[in-house]
């Protein structure tokens, strides 16, 4: 079975946790991803950035930044343990 890992910019529910550890016998984590890095900062020009991201998602290039991205977070979980 595969692990699942929830992350999220502030700490899970204890509810939370119990009750999705429950759907399944495979490893779970839950982690905390720094604010900073869950949203864009407040600099950020809105419209240019979403023209800039519809175009990388017709590139398909959005793809390989999400797989990216979780790479880069997956580490929070991983350095806590």
């Amino acid at each position: 079975m595969y692990p699942y890992v929830f992350l999220n910019e502030e700490p899970f529910t204890d509810e939370f946790n119990k009750r999705v550890s429950v759907l399944t016998n495979s490893k779970m984590e839950f982690g905390v991803i720094p604010r900073d890095h869950w949203f864009q900062p407040d600099w950020i020009d809105e419209e240019r950035a979403t023209a800039g991201r519809k175009k990388l998602e017709e590139e398909n290039v959005m793809r390989f930044c999400l797989m990216h991205a979780f790479g880069r977070n997956r580490r929070v979980v991983v350095d806590d343990k």
